[in-house]
């Protein structure tokens, strides 16, 4: 992680040990010298949500239920990944606010309270997500500093092999 810029994790989703591996990471004396932005495969659209939630010196996890439950059509009951959110609350209690970990919610946004129709849904669900979360990687390399911190992009395994047109790939 030190020495690039962007470091791609491809987690299972609903996979405990992923999530355990990703917290001890985080955990680690050293990770918010290395890294100040984390990547999470979750709609962009509730990126004001993740912001309150962190910024916010009382833990409010209504704020992360809300993110969760505002994802995808059935939400995303994924406990790993709550605790994960939750565990980067924590460590960023620790720490002088100038060296907080970010999160960026990184996936294509699908604002669910706007969709009125299936062709609203349809719109949404078109969009190429491994482009957009690619997008997303790229816009914070090219407005990162050599000095700046680096980024931990975590994404399901499918978005990562290097054979396949995936987020890992375009990134």
């Amino acid at each position: 992680m030190a020495k690039y810029p962007v470091v791609i994790f491809g987690e299972t989703h609903h996979r405990q040990m992923s999530w355990d591996f990703c917290r001890a990471m985080i955990e680690h004396p050293d990770f918010s010298t290395i890294i100040g932005t984390i990547f999470l495969e979750l709609p962009a659209h509730n990126q004001p949500r993740i912001e309150a939630f962190l910024a916010n010196d009382t833990l409010n996890l209504e704020l992360v239920y809300q993110c969760l439950r505002d994802s995808w059509d059935i939400g995303w009951p994924d406990q790993g990944a709550l605790d994960f959110i939750v565990a980067v609350w924590r460590v960023n209690q620790t720490l002088p606010e100038e060296n907080r970990i970010r999160i960026v919610l990184a996936d294509v946004p699908l604002p669910y309270d706007q969709m009125r129709t299936e062709e609203d849904a349809r719109r949404y669900r078109r969009q190429d997500r491994d482009r957009f979360m690619a997008d997303c990687v790229a816009e914070f390399l090219d407005a990162r500093k050599p000095e700046d911190r680096h980024a931990l992009f975590i994404v399901g395994i499918g978005h990562t092999n290097l054979n396949a047109r995936t987020a890992g790939f375009l990134v």
